[in-house]
């Protein structure tokens, strides 16, 4: 067994939700899902631009709501107001409408013999993108490989035994019982599917109309035949599969792929671009006996998390990642490439925690030209953002729903703790200047991020306001998704949002701070001048203070409302984590301490998948390694499947994150948010600041990093902390350039 690979002693095991635990690969655009059985295999086949549901209307003009709402805020009628813009745009007749990823279909292979097996192992290679499927049965050795070609955009499978074999080759939809909801009817009324020659094609229509499919062809050293639109093959010793799959078409696209090279020389060439999307960066921690996934689970419910399991999520995260982005595709979403659900449930681009938290990695984690996509799918809608802003609030600028999918810049989820959140665009600005900040690309400066924050400041500009006392004002301004404990019942459930609209909250100060001090000082840098400067400047100086509440940072600026600290979101520490405001030696650091403690002084059921590995982020920029690794312990024993994949909440009960046995979406934006969390612990590097293993838990004792981001450079870090050695290696000209901060446990530093 090899470090960089996953391996499992089973198939996928969810009951008539098997995709959950299936080994995937895919390369951005195309996405397959292997389940792993022995006798009646399933490949699910996805493609991320495939999306259903999405029924437009136009926007109607609803900002006189916002005058509304501000009157009754005047008035304390917080309840009232906050379904203002919501119930105007009910009244106006608008329907908020969000599509979901759409499941392709399906590959089905089917051995003719059954009978006894042994030797069973499945594994994904993650240097490679390889899944394999072992097995042996009388004495016989069998063995399918699959992996997602990006050079042709098509997934190969090799099906080799050292005895002949015979099965059956079947292209379909997805298979509804092994989904929680059903198949659209206009997906099974259209589907088509026909074989001939050794090659099958499948095609079903959208709503909109438009074809999706997949065409499948073959050679083998066996016999070919075709029966009732499938193919079987006989006395077979080796088969090689070709699947092109497509969507969003005209009419069904019917191809002919003539393979004239074997699994092995396709394998070749792929294997080495794959590996080179990581672009040299990986961390070693464990140097032992590789395990198998079961045994690295049992082990951290058992004795705690291992530092192999520690490793083994961290290159699991990254390979999920680049497995799931490519140039020119869409976002990776909440499910990557490598849903099985019809109406997959939380599975768009959610703006208010997860799409940031899968992104956020891609810096230190020298994978920062997978953001370009992220720009693209904004920059693209931008019209529509305009529109919002405009008729929601009546504010120049952009405003970003929280809820977003391809083609809709306009509401989707018409609720309150999601219509009157206007942080989505500020959060979106972080990226570009962090984009711009990790590699000095000037062009991308003045043509990309000083637009986009503009457009963001121009909002603002618009929606703040001047209260009865003549002090700067934000309302509405929810933290997601909370609201103030004086609104929530004492039974309110958990997921529930009672008054989410509330006045100052934290996070948006953080927000406006951020984007108007970036885009003044890159304006300043690029040589350019705005006419607003002015303004900008007037409201930095008189934005709400941050406050406190028994010792704690308060999640909002303004007397009236309670904290209610029993809640999965972080959102009023963002200053702390995603963002850089507040660091050790502001007054604000302590509050954030105590404010994590009163988040998580009841126990953390509360939680969920990736608020942990938000906590775990948070306490890394405290310096506390301990109860950073503690979080991710917490994660692994409470909402990690089988195949490591991580799910929003646990579904068992047993205390470490939320409680629901009914909905258990899967959300990668944890497996990425674990892959954050470590880098956090090993580098943190902002404006002029570089911090070495600024979070170092114990568990970490000695380990390597390879090639993480610095900047526009790269730092290899090695420590042992038995021998208090720290070798730091860097291509950066003049480190000392930074205020860098080392720790002090380490005696024996050598920098080169």
């Amino acid at each position: 067994m090899k470090p960089n690979v996953l391996y499992s002693y089973y198939p996928a095991q969810w009951h008539r939700n098997l995709w959950r635990e299936g080994f995937v690969a895919g390369n951005g655009r195309t996405g397959i899902n292997v389940l792993g059985a022995v006798q009646h295999e399933t490949v699910l086949l996805n493609r991320g631009d495939l999306w259903t549901g999405l029924k437009k209307t136009s926007l109607p003009d609803v900002s006189d709501a916002l005058k509304q709402m501000r009157e009754l805020r005047k008035k304390g009628q917080f309840l009232q107001a906050d379904r203002a813009i919501c119930d105007a745009l009910v009244q106006k007749g608008y329907k908020a409408s969000c599509s979901v990823p759409l499941p392709l279909g399906q590959l089905d292979i089917v051995r003719e013999k059954g009978g006894i097996f042994e030797n069973y192992l499945r594994s994904l290679d993650m240097d490679s993108g390889e899944i394999c499927v072992r097995w042996k049965s009388e004495g016989n050795a069998f063995e399918r490989r699959y992996f997602v070609d990006a050079a042709d955009d098509r997934a190969y499978i090799g099906i080799r035994s050292s005895i002949e074999d015979s099965f059956i080759l079947r292209l379909r939809t997805r298979d509804e019982r092994d989904s929680q909801f059903p198949c659209p009817p206009y997906v099974a009324e259209s589907a088509a599917v026909s074989a001939e020659n050794g090659r099958v094609e499948y095609s079903a229509r959208n709503d909109d109309g438009l074809y999706f499919g997949a065409n499948l062809c073959l050679k083998t050293d066996g016999k070919i035949s075709v029966s009732n639109a499938e193919i079987r093959v006989s006395g077979a010793t080796d088969t090689l599969l070709c699947v092109g799959l497509y969507a969003n078409r005209e009419r069904p696209v019917q191809e002919t792929i003539k393979l004239t090279k074997g699994y092995e020389t396709l394998f070749a060439r792929h294997k080495k671009a794959f590996k080179r999307q990581y672009r040299g960066t990986e961390i070693n921690l464990y140097r032992g006996k590789s395990h198998a996934n079961e045994e690295l689970l049992l082990q951290a419910q058992k004795d705690g998390l291992s530092t192999e399991l520690i490793e083994k999520m961290f290159r699991y995260g990254r390979y999920l990642f680049v497995s799931g982005t490519s140039a020119g595709a869409l976002p990776f979403a909440q499910y990557g490439l490598w849903f099985g659900d019809y109406n997959a449930q939380w599975s768009q681009n959610v703006l208010n925690e997860n799409l940031e938290m899968i992104y956020e990695q891609s810096f230190c984690g020298n994978l920062i030209d997978r953001l370009l996509p992220v720009f693209d799918y904004f920059e693209s809608n931008l019209e529509e953002y305009r529109e919002a802003a405009k008729k929601l609030f009546g504010c120049r600028g952009i405003c970003i729903h929280a809820y977003s999918c391809p083609n809709m810049g306009g509401v989707a989820v018409n609720v309150p703790v999601i219509t009157n959140w206007t942080g989505a665009a500020a959060w979106i600005a972080h990226f570009y200047v962090k984009y711009f900040e990790f590699t000095q690309d000037e062009t991308f400066l003045v043509s990309r991020a000083l637009p986009f924050l503009k457009e963001v400041c121009l909002f603002y500009l618009d929606f703040l306001y001047l209260n009865e006392r003549g002090e700067i004002e934000i309302y509405p301004s929810v933290s997601p998704e909370n609201s103030p404990k004086n609104f929530v019942g004492e039974n309110a459930e958990t997921l529930s949002h009672p008054m989410p609209s509330a006045i100052n909250a934290a996070m948006d100060v953080a927000l406006v701070r951020e984007v108007f001090t970036q885009y003044l000082s890159l304006s300043a840098r690029a040589g350019q001048t705005d006419e607003n400067e002015k303004k900008m400047r007037q409201i930095l100086n008189r934005l709400p203070a941050y406050r406190t509440e028994d010792g704690a940072f308060k999640e909002w600026c303004f007397d009236g409302f309670s904290e209610n600290h029993n809640h999965r979101h972080f959102a009023h520490l963002y200053p702390l984590w995603p963002g850089d405001e507040i660091k050790e030696e502001s007054e604000w650091f302590e509050a954030c301490r105590r404010a994590l403690e009163r988040r998580t002084e009841n126990g953390l059921h509360h939680q969920s998948g990736w608020s942990l590995t938000h906590l775990c982020n948070l306490y890394c920029r405290l310096h506390d390694g301990e109860r950073a690794y503690e979080c991710l312990k917490f994660l692994v024993k409470s909402d990690v499947l089988q195949n490591l994949m991580t799910v929003h909440n646990d579904w068992r009960g047993m205390g470490m994150s939320l409680h629901s046995d009914d909905i258990v979406p899967v959300q990668l934006d944890a497996n990425l948010g674990f892959v954050c969390a470590v880098q956090e612990m090993l580098l943190h590097c902002e404006a002029n600041r570089v911090e070495i293993l600024p979070a170092l838990p114990a568990a970490l004792r000695k380990g390597r990093a390879k090639n993480l981001r610095l900047f526009q450079y790269t730092v290899s870090l090695e420590w042992d902390t038995e021998q208090k050695t720290l070798k730091i290696s860097t291509d950066c000209p003049d480190l000392g350039a930074y205020d860098l901060r080392l720790p002090k446990q380490f005696s024996n530093v050598k920098i080169n």
